[in-house]
């Protein structure tokens, strides 16, 4: 009896299937969503924007690259800079960008309807007799905030925004993430309480958030207690916001937790040793 052949299991491709296939499979919607994903974006400069995008030993462009989490780039002799990351870090470093390029010619102009405005920026009005004390010499202070909690400020004028509605204060715009826009804007509560005493903590009251993801507790300490809890330096603030994973910032007299529940728990506990 003749035996017959026993049918392959699996059958190789043949020459265009292969082709077809790869062809196919290159054009999957992810495949290209994620090429899309990678596609630089480009931003032609001046020459004078270019010196004040890198700034002082490339530390502008850094700085843009590490709120934003994109990476910037800017051969040597071009003026094209090239934007590279995730879709969302891309349009923010764009913006930061554009920020840093309307400062360098006259006001930074902000709009409050831009879909991304909430999630991107936080406004602080800021008395206008109290901007060159936020802004420290040679914008010191203002770096030195963008340094510690990895934002990136400016003073802008809100779109539409008259200077009788203005009423006689600036606005100080703060870019980054959640947390660290909200580590900047008390450090800068700070700054303007502490130069005009009572503008803020008169409208200050105690409050503890029933957040569990993101909220601040506030507690008003005795005038006494204030030095004994920010310590040396502000070394004991420090140390609770190391301890307890929480941003821990006093405005005058009011110390301001925010974080997580569990964050400002800890904090507030550690406080009322």
């Amino acid at each position: 009896m003749a035996r017959g052949r026993i049918p392959s299991a699996s059958r190789s491709r043949s020459p265009s299937s292969e082709r077809r296939y790869s062809r196919s499979h290159s054009r999957s919607p992810q495949r290209l969503a994620n090429r899309r994903s990678l596609t630089p974006d480009y931003v032609q400069l001046t020459d004078a924007d270019a010196a004040f995008i890198l700034g002082k030993g490339g530390k502008t462009k850094e700085k843009i690259g590490r709120v934003s989490g994109a990476t910037l780039e800017l051969p040597q002799r071009s003026l094209k800079l090239e934007i590279t990351g995730e879709p969302e870090a891309r349009r923010r470093a764009k913006k930061y960008v554009e920020c840093v390029m309307a400062q360098r010619v006259g006001d930074v102009i902000v709009d409050e309807s831009d879909p991304h405005f909430e999630k991107d920026c936080t406004i602080v009005p800021v008395p206008t007799e109290c901007c060159g004390f936020v802004t420290g010499t040679n914008g010191a202070f203002l770096r030195m905030v963008e340094q510690e909690y990895g934002t990136i400020m400016f003073f802008v004028h809100l779109k539409g925004e008259s200077e009788r509605d203005r009423r006689g204060e600036e606005r100080l715009a703060i870019f980054g993430e959640r947390r660290a826009r909200r580590g900047a804007e008390l450090k800068v509560m700070a700054a303007i309480e502490s130069r005009l005493e009572g503008h803020l903590t008169e409208h200050i009251e105690e409050h503890t958030s029933d957040s569990e993801d993101w909220g601040t507790d506030i507690v008003r300490l005795k005038m006494d207690e204030v030095s004994w809890a920010l310590g040396k330096k502000g070394a004991t603030r420090k140390k609770l916001a190391r301890a307890s994973g929480c941003i821990v910032e006093y405005v005058g007299n009011c110390v301001h937790m925010s974080g997580t529940r569990r964050e400002r728990e800890t904090a507030g506990e550690d406080l009322g040793w």
